[in-house]
């Protein structure tokens, strides 16, 4: 395949399964370089009901498009140092299926992975919503893995902290096995 080259990993994101790799433009041909153009990031507002896309390998096999909508979204859900929100469809996929969401105007809305799995209805993709990731998409962009302290927490906000009487902050209610905040005790 005339676009297929050699690519260097510029970072990894361990958290969500993500890396970002650079490949030498000055190496491709203009012929090689024509036709391919940057798929753009969508907008934060993803609906309930919305028609999405699976692409990359949501079937396990690479190059596979899948078609769906939206069937629910759960806010605030609690991963490694972070809450996420999660785009649940109802597009049947096996395990192990990965790849990208993307919305009708080919914006890429979301990322699938099994990282949620406990959040996840089985054999139904669901994708962590793409702008939730902004930060550690630009971290490894720029060539530095995002930190990872490996606590499970929820934000205390000022209206918790004086309804339930709770510092404002982080409540954690664990740390991740073998993560830095482990090792600290």
């Amino acid at each position: 395949n005339p676009r297929e080259m050699p690519a260097a990993v510029k970072a990894v994101d361990d958290t969500f399964g993500l890396a970002v790799l650079s490949v030498n433009r000055a190496n491709w041909s203009d012929a090689q370089i024509e036709g391919i153009s940057v798929i753009q990031m969508g907008s934060s507002t993803v609906d309930q009901g919305q028609t999405v896309m699976a692409m990359g390998a949501p079937m396990g096999r690479s190059r596979s498009v899948l078609t769906g909508s939206v069937s629910y979204i759960s806010s605030n859900v609690q991963g490694a140092d972070t809450s996420v929100r999660l785009l649940h469809t109802d597009i049947v996929i096996p395990e192990g299926a990965n790849g990208f969401l993307v919305n009708l105007d080919g914006q890429m809305i979301g990322w699938i992975t099994d990282r949620y799995s406990d959040h996840v209805k089985a054999n139904f993709l669901s994708a962590v919503a793409l702008l939730d990731l902004t930060s550690s998409i630009q971290t490894m962009i720029n060539g530095e893995a995002p930190a990872l302290l490996g606590i499970l927490g929820q934000n205390i906000t000022p209206a918790m902290s004086q309804e339930y009487e709770l510092p404002q902050g982080i409540y954690i209610y664990r740390c991740i096995a073998d993560t830095p905040a482990d090792r600290a005790g």
